[in-house]
């Protein structure tokens, strides 16, 4: 009881009013980890100042930016000016990059790690009460625009994707968007989006909207959690019958 009324209450301050600590610096690094296994895994040298700021956009704070930028029409850029980010997404890459014994990158990296999972898990937080929050902001600045709160979602779950598709494309390699080629990614946005939008917020007027939001986000933080612990894509079924049926419209098209 006392830790579901503390979910809760973490749910709801991180949507409507903050972005805590215990949700903002576990996301932080388990997103500095995340790229720069990225990183080795494309047989790419150590570059201190690139690997600070494209890991800002590429895996920390890219969804953000870009669903910000699309609500406020603001440059996308603009997202790195806010202190509290930069702040400790810089505190977070000194502790990947350079903790001694690299003890913190070593550590998150081990999978089924209890840090590590903390971290997903503050990770998923994030990411589902951030889209959330935008979703309120996009509804009330563009009340007639139906679809866009699914287009927030879709956002920040891939912007991510698309500055790793520019860091691709710069260094001469084949690679195709989430546009061109969408994944679970773009269904787990939508969805999520939709889901919240409709029944959070549409359903019986809004009345139950805190009791939808805890919810989806207890089931986004789970499936993120079980998904990185046995490393598995849950979502796959939602994407794959539903581009495989528009393939076939697309090549006729």
């Amino acid at each position: 009881m006392v830790i579901g009324t503390a979910f809760s209450n973490l749910v709801l301050r991180s949507t409507d009013k903050e972005y805590p600590l215990i949700v903002h610096v576990p996301h932080a690094l388990i997103s500095l980890t995340r790229y720069r296994l990225w990183r080795a895994a494309e047989n790419e040298p150590r570059q201190w100042l690139y690997d600070l700021l494209v890991s800002f956009y590429s895996h920390s704070q890219g969804g953000g930016a870009g669903a910000l930028a699309l609500i406020d029409s603001k440059s996308i850029v603009s997202y790195i000016t806010r202190p509290d980010l930069t702040h400790y997404h810089l505190l977070a890459w000194l502790a990947v990059y350079w903790s001694p014994f690299d003890a913190v990158f070593r550590t998150i990296r081990i999978p089924r790690h209890p840090l590590r999972l903390f971290c997903v898990a503050m990770d998923a937080l994030d990411a589902i009460t951030s889209t959330c929050g935008l979703v309120d902001k996009a509804r009330k600045l563009h009340p007639k625009n139906l679809l866009f709160p699914a287009m927030v979602g879709v956002i920040m779950y891939n912007s991510g994707a698309f500055f790793r598709w520019c860091d691709e494309r710069s260094r001469g390699l084949p690679s195709r968007t989430f546009l061109a080629q969408p994944n679970s990614g773009v269904a787990r946005g939508a969805l999520l989006a939709a889901m919240y939008c409709w029944l959070g917020r549409i359903w019986r007027g809004g009345k139950h909207r805190n009791s939808v939001l805890v919810a989806i986000s207890l089931f986004e933080v789970s499936a993120q959690v079980l998904e990185d612990a046995l490393n598995l894509n849950l979502l796959a079924w939602a994407h794959k019958p539903l581009f495989s049926l528009l393939g076939p419209f697309k090549s006729t098209v």
